[in-house]
């Protein structure tokens, strides 16, 4: 399955950075999946805490990567297009956003 969504993937035009997080994303639901169907077994609270917290921290780092990823991109693309002022306002209000992540 992995190779025929690369290739799928690739054909809409996805980097290999963005191919990278997408398959992390899709193990993530994979990953809530199992937690869906733990819960469903009622298995024990603490198992299901420490699944919880892995995917919480498994989800972190698939939107830190994202970021790190695409920020410089964006602020060059938005620096070549934007008047010096737009770009403050820009890299102020990324920095509001990243600190609500």
């Amino acid at each position: 399955m992995v190779k025929h969504l690369k290739r799928e993937l690739k054909l809409k035009g996805l980097s290999d950075e963005d191919y990278r997080i997408v398959k992390r994303l899709i193990n993530l639901k994979g990953q809530l999946d199992g937690v869906i169907k733990m819960i469903g077994d009622k298995r024990d609270l603490i198992d299901i805490i420490v699944q919880l917290k892995a995917l919480k921290g498994a989800f972190t780092k698939a939107g830190t990567m994202y970021i790190s990823e695409h920020l410089a991109l964006v602020m060059k693309v938005k620096e070549e297009k934007r008047p010096k002022k737009i770009q403050k306002k820009l890299i102020k209000d990324l920095i509001n956003e990243l600190s609500r992540y």
